[in-house]
């Protein structure tokens, strides 16, 4: 992937134009061309499905629009034109400055005071007591949070939830923690972690994995959660109304096709240029 960066000394200070139809941003500061990651071998647009189909969720994260990419005059292939997951995003998302906001990702332990009291009061803490349930309700967008966990769990994200983190929040005194999603490649039947059968529900509440993709600290936070009553009736039904909704296979389905529609005549001329890509089964149209 590419990582584009408007400066000053170059011309213009951002990119002034409307990349996504369904963001109402008119100029960035940074831009991804991303080569689609792990589906670089598969279908090159797993990714930005997986996003598109989420986007009324309230969820953090990146507009998709696919693009064939040229570089000094020499063809590069199919690349997916993605939102850049940093202050400058949530300066365009949010208007703040990006000395108002914190960003941490991976392990999250010594990023943030914030969050690194947030885990000690879940360890010295029963979530199952409304009190305390309400005092993780100030430090983190509880909401948006199980908006979150519904689009990790039913795409199936067999790389996660110890890979591909990132949270922020609002430095001020109210700012609570919201979730990015971004790097699902390895769902909707991704990777063998990633399929119709795969119980990605119970490896995100797995208390003592020994390592990847669901070490202990990574599922601390939903499993402190779901001991709470009202947080798991809550989880229950709204995956339930996603379910029929939102991941309806109708509906999903029709946002493959018209994905795959998109990039389908620019294939073949894909292939011929990176022979490896759209590799790992024997046609496209069945990855």
């Amino acid at each position: 992937s590419l990582s584009l960066h408007a400066r000053t000394r170059y011309g213009a200070s951002d990119f002034g134009h409307r990349f996504f139809d369904d963001v109402d941003i008119d100029s960035f500061d940074d831009l991804v061309l991303r080569s689609s990651a792990q589906d670089w071998y598969r279908t090159m647009f797993r990714d930005g499905m997986i996003q598109t189909l989420t986007r009324h969720m309230d969820l953090d994260g990146q507009a998709y629009r696919p693009a064939v990419v040229f570089l000094n005059g020499e063809y590069w292939g199919i690349h997916n034109i993605r939102e850049k997951l940093n202050e400058d995003y949530l300066a365009d998302h949010y208007e703040v400055t990006d000395d108002q906001v914190e960003i941490i990702e991976g392990t999250w332990g010594g990023q943030s005071e914030h969050y690194d009291a947030l885990d000690d009061f879940l360890d010295a803490n029963d979530l199952a007591s409304p009190e305390a349930f309400a005092e993780v309700s100030q430090r983190l967008d509880v909401d948006q949070y199980t908006n979150y966990l519904i689009a990790e769990i039913y795409s199936a994200n067999g790389d996660w939830p110890g890979n591909n983190l990132k949270l922020w929040r609002p430095l001020a005194a109210e700012g609570r923690w919201r979730w990015m999603l971004f790097d699902t490649d390895f769902g909707f039947g991704g990777n063998s972690n990633g399929q119709t059968s795969s119980n990605i529900l119970a490896q995100a509440l797995q208390p003592n994995a020994s390592g990847w993709p669901n070490p202990p600290w990574s599922t601390k936070l939903f499993r402190a959660l779901i001991e709470n009553e009202g947080f798991r009736h809550t989880f229950i039904q709204r995956m339930a109304v996603h379910t029929a909704t939102t991941f309806d296979p109708e509906r999903t389905l029709g946002v493959i096709d018209s994905l795959q529609a998109n990039i389908a005549p620019e294939i073949p001329r894909h292939k011929e240029r990176w022979p490896r890509s759209i590799s790992f089964g024997d046609d496209w149209n069945t990855l």
